[in-house]
């Protein structure tokens, strides 16, 4: 789902909404899954000397995963929607859009205004 030239705004669009939802399910399903986790951590009886290794390794492999990938969640949303509304202005404008060597053109500079600012 690759957006090289303008005209593919529109034609990923549909692809391009699945995808942040896809995104809002991925986040409620890592929050859960680190939630899980945490809780199986916890609830783990380890003897003193064993604690600490697995603590560090719960760590590496777990805790700052989860944490790292978290935030760019809400990052990917926002840009996947901000290119859906791109895709959607392009629909709007219908017949008065026109696309050109790899470019867009609109009829008037309040349009293509508009477009730049999306």
């Amino acid at each position: 789902n690759a957006i090289r030239v303008p005209q593919d705004y529109v034609t990923q669009s549909g692809p391009l909404r699945e995808m942040n939802g896809s995104l809002g399910v991925l986040a409620q399903q890592l929050q859960n899954a680190k939630l899980q986790a945490d809780a199986a951590h916890s609830a783990l009886k380890q003897t003193d000397d064993l604690k600490p290794v697995f603590d560090q390794a719960f760590t590496k492999v777990v805790t700052t995963p989860a944490d790292a990938l978290q935030p760019l969640i809400p990052a990917a949303q926002t840009f996947t929607q901000q290119l859906v509304m791109v895709g959607d202005y392009i629909a709007q404008q219908g017949t008065q859009v026109s696309f050109v060597a790899n470019g867009i053109q609109f009829p008037t500079s309040q349009q293509a205004s508009e477009y730049n600012k999306l």
